[in-house]
């Protein structure tokens, strides 16, 4: 690699790493914050149903309020029992867990059996809020997430990518350590790219990189030289007349695609003696 010159200009990256990081936080905080507030809206229907099944009945009076839970919810969802038809027993228990829970003010309850199937927040998140609550909007949540990751993992993957511009060269790197360097007259094309990115093309040239804050002035600087360049090389011998005659049959190949650009290229810079 060439030693640096003064005139060398340094891409500089866009510092993000606090911002995603606030940003995770923000997200993770105000998710479990939205899931507590559902559970403690769906605890709050559940230890209202509870209080009701342990005046109705001694058999829901037990301290241990995970096997009552259970209990009610097996009773109102049960469909057989030892033998004999328990529907009608059980639409019994729903209907009067409704009217009693509808009494204490608790309106629009779709399916009551719901209100006991989970105990404790965990059970309730792991079973209930992540995959069944409100699908569209858990959608809309997870697909928030789901940008916010790719958007972090970009920045991470591409956080250390660089491109320095030299006098003839450009020298870019991907990570420290792994850096290539292209001849500024072989970039064909140098192109500004979405999240702040910058890609250069060219004769074997592929490379891109992303969250620049000074990408505008790199890609003015390549051109910039490539033109001085261009108009301060020597223009080519003129080919000598055999060289000139294969030179057309070279053209005539690539026109009808039996061979490609790039071989073209390359046998034309030979003949030319480039």
């Amino acid at each position: 690699m060439n030693p640096t010159t003064t005139n060398e200009l340094k891409s500089e990256k866009l510092k993000l790493g606090k911002v995603f990081l606030i940003i995770w936080l923000v997200a993770i905080v105000a998710f479990f914050s939205f899931a507590a507030v559902k559970y403690a809206g769906y605890k709050e229907i559940q230890d209202a149903g509870l209080t009701c099944a342990a005046l109705a009945s001694s058999e829901y009076d037990s301290p241990d309020r995970e096997e009552v839970i259970h209990d009610l919810y097996m009773d109102m969802t049960r469909t057989s029992y030892l033998g004999q038809n328990w529907n009608e027993y059980s639409g019994a228990i729903r209907d009067a867990m409704e009217d009693a829970l509808e009494a204490m003010g608790y309106d629009d309850l779709t399916y009551i059996p719901h209100y006991f199937r989970y105990v404790g927040f965990s059970e309730y998140f792991m079973g209930y809020f992540l995959f069944s609550h409100a699908p569209v909007l858990m959608l809309c949540i997870y697909a928030v997430l789901l940008v916010l990751l790719i958007f972090t993992v970009l920045y991470l993957t591409d956080r250390r990518g660089q491109v320095a511009v030299e006098e003839t060269a450009v020298t870019c790197q991907k990570k420290p350590g792994k850096s290539m360097q292209f001849m500024i007259q072989d970039i064909n094309s140098v192109e500004l790219v979405g999240l702040k990115g910058l890609k250069l093309k060219g004769s074997g040239i592929n490379f891109k990189t992303l969250f620049l804050k000074n990408g505008p002035a790199i890609k003015t600087a390549i051109m910039d030289k490539k033109m001085v360049l261009t108009k301060t090389s020597p223009a080519p011998a003129a080919p000598a007349g055999g060289n000139m005659e294969e030179l057309k049959q070279l053209k005539e190949l690539l026109d009808t695609g039996v061979i490609s650009q790039e071989e073209f290229d390359t046998k034309k810079k030979q003949l030319l003696g480039l």
